[in-house]
């Protein structure tokens, strides 16, 4: 887990709050690691945007909802029929290439123990610094 918040650190994808933007106006985010029997992801970090704050409403509850933006998946297929050589993609951490505006970033932080050996040590504040999900 720890590996993971330094790798998004490390690319730039998240980034420490300063000690003066601490009291600014912000939503944290609750998060907690899945495990899975995998190879290249044994485990993956879920950021709970669907949960609520005292007041009822969720970070899911106030962002814009827009049209469907994956292909249809039956004119994907019929593409592959009529042309002789498919090729496919990925793009690595996709979601994690679109970045926020700084005015954004605050409604999408986290906190995380600065030392895990040490529970009672202190939180540290990051953000987002890129779209965390998909």
């Amino acid at each position: 887990y720890s590996r993971i918040i330094q790798d998004q650190l490390d690319r730039k994808f998240i980034e420490k709050v300063p000690y003066a933007e601490i009291n600014n106006q912000s939503h944290y985010i609750p998060h907690f690691g899945v495990f899975k029997d995998s190879a290249t992801t044994p485990l993956r970090i879920v950021y709970d945007c669907s949960c609520k704050t005292p007041a009822g409403v969720s970070l899911n509850d106030c962002l814009e909802i827009g049209p469907p933006l994956q292909n249809d998946m039956l004119a994907i297929l019929l593409c592959f029929r009529v042309h002789t050589i498919g090729l496919t993609a990925d793009i690595e951490k996709a979601f994690h290439q679109i970045g926020l505006h700084e005015q954004d970033r605050d409604f999408i932080r986290f906190l995380w123990l600065k030392d895990l050996l040490d529970p009672i040590s202190d939180f540290e504040s990051f953000r987002f610094r890129v779209i965390p999900f998909g």
